[in-house]
């Protein structure tokens, strides 16, 4: 096995029994009990979903289902990918139990496009830094959109030092600090957007500190909107929010 290979399947394996681990941990709670913090980035993510009824989505690196079993309340299939078998497990679990039929959960990498211009929205949310070849994950993603589709990319800002913290918070530190995690800075997305055929339609950053204060000390969710308003300040978001279209 070649050295590239060997330390590619490292890094997917890092990122795998993380999240397997994460997911093992879920609680078996009201899946749809909706924090303040959740409640204001779904919204964010469905506002960006234009006409969402006739609508099909897949969600690459859906974890155990927190946006595609919403989203699919209000659009017409969601197909969520991702690599955690655990993961995948909870959300077609999940799925079933609420009764949500026009779900699909399924383990896979997108290593290879798998579809051919069938979906009119991909999401990325909190997927570029768990990826290890991320020109392979934009060509495969522009191979299943249709043309008229979406590309939503909602991911951290490293330019954000509040994220360390976080991380060692929550016990995520080996599955994101790394380069892929700082090739996910903007000014590093926008090349590699442009260089696999894609143009961004829409940037747009959201909040400062990280959404999971609001759950605790609600102010926080009314400081970030101020502090997002003030132009150096807003470089250090805490996310990135990308639309992007293929280009002709």
């Amino acid at each position: 096995m070649s050295d590239w290979r060997a330390n590619k399947d490292r890094f997917y394996k890092i990122q795998r029994d993380s999240f397997d681990n994460f997911a093992s941990r879920l609680k078996k709670e009201d899946f749809f009990k909706e924090s303040t913090a959740l409640k204001g980035e779904y919204k964010t993510i469905l506002d960006l979903i234009k006409n969402p009824k006739q609508k099909r989505v897949l969600d690459v690196g859906c974890g155990s289902g927190r946006y595609s079993l919403r989203i699919a309340k209000i659009v017409k299939m969601v197909i969520g990918i991702d690599i955690s078998r655990k993961s995948i497990e909870y959300a077609n679990k999940t799925a079933k139990a609420y009764g949500i039929g026009n779900f699909t959960g399924k383990v896979n990498s997108f290593q290879r496009s798998i579809y051919h211009k069938y979906f009119d929205y991909i999401l990325l949310v909190d997927t570029i830094h768990h990826v290890k070849d991320l020109n392979k994950l934009l060509q495969n993603s522009r191979k299943a959109l249709k043309d008229s589709g979406t590309l939503i990319i909602f991911e951290p800002n490293h330019f954000n030092l509040l994220f360390i913290p976080f991380l060692i918070l929550i016990g995520q530190i080996d599955s994101h600090l790394n380069k892929e995690y700082l090739r996910s800075n903007k000014f590093s997305l926008l090349n590699y957007l442009k260089n696999n055929g894609w143009k961004v339609s829409s940037y747009k950053r959201y909040a400062f500190f990280p959404t999971l204060l609001y759950n605790y000390i609600p102010v926080f969710q009314t400081i970030n909107l101020f502090l997002n308003r003030i132009p150096v300040i807003n470089m250090f978001c805490a996310f990135n929010i990308l639309e992007c279209k293929k280009k002709n």
